[in-house]
């Protein structure tokens, strides 16, 4: 939640930033948001999500909220 916290933070230029028109996360990384690969859900959605797993017969998804 963070991690999304801080993306989206960083994704639109601030007020009071260093640039009017560019956003923090585009000055340092180069890349823009991508409409068709980041706003896919919508908020509060319930999704399925990957789990780091093995190969054993553990479930490879958990339930989240976005």
């Amino acid at each position: 939640m963070v991690y999304n916290v801080v993306f989206w933070m960083n994704s639109f230029p601030h007020k009071y930033g260093i640039h009017a028109t560019i956003s923090p996360r585009m000055l340092i990384t180069m890349l823009t948001n991508d409409h068709n690969r980041h706003c896919k859900l919508k908020i509060g959605t319930y999704e399925w999500v990957h789990e780091e797993s093995d190969n054993s017969l553990h479930m490879r998804t958990s339930g989240a909220i976005a």
